[in-house]
């Protein structure tokens, strides 16, 4: 089974660091950070469209 692929988004690099050091802590997932919303669709959208 994969492992689960969690995406955070925060527009506060602060957070995001809290957030990328907390999550660090556990293996039994992955994780992404991006700084906007725009980033996270983008790369959502770049990954659908080069699956097909």
């Amino acid at each position: 089974m994969k492992p689960l692929k969690i995406f955070v988004v925060d527009d506060d690099p602060i957070q995001l660091e809290m957030i990328t050091n907390y999550l660090g802590k556990f293996k039994n997932f992955t994780f992404q950070t991006f700084a906007t919303g725009e980033k996270l669709l983008k790369k959502i959208s770049k990954n659908q469209t080069s699956s097909y």
